[in-house]
């Protein structure tokens, strides 16, 4: 039923119980799995104009975060024990925007995300990032909620 799923995770203890979802579904539909992290724009135009730092060391401390964050991702799989094949991916941008575009880049056809707890009353059950992708995805998404 499923060919290419889409885990959206902001690498958090909290976020572990929906990259463990995702494998299992991974495993049981025989997919192809996608593990997304987003960060925001780090190196806008108006930072750069801004800021002291040079392009150089900028471009350095970006590179130091994508390869802690792919460290965290292998350490989280590792303590899964699972050996299903996934492919990594970091982007830039806001959360929603990141993960709805790489779902229709790679023709996604669930995305598996946990929640966040919510500022708003409308968002509390779902967390704002997860409502708005359930709002605007071209597929399902399975929301698996934080365990307290």
């Amino acid at each position: 039923m499923y060919k290419n799923i889409l885990c959206a995770t902001d690498i958090s203890p909290r976020s572990i119980i929906a990259i463990k979802s995702a494998f299992s579904l991974t495993e049981y539909f025989s997919a192809k799995l996608y593990i997304l992290n987003s960060q925001l724009n780090l190196n806008s135009p108006e930072e750069r104009l801004m800021s002291r730092i040079s392009v150089k060391k900028r471009m350095d401390e970006n590179k130091a975060l994508a390869e802690n964050i792919k460290s965290r991702i292998s350490e989280i799989v590792d303590d899964l024990d699972v050996t299903t094949h996934y492919e990594f991916l970091l982007r830039e941008g806001t959360p929603e925007k990141v993960i709805l575009s790489m779902a229709n880049e790679l023709h996604v056809d669930l995305i598996v995300m946990g929640t966040n707890g919510a500022d708003q009353v409308s968002d509390y059950f779902l967390g704002t990032t997860a409502s708005n992708v359930i709002k605007s995805a071209n597929c399902p998404v399975l929301v698996i909620p934080t365990l307290k």
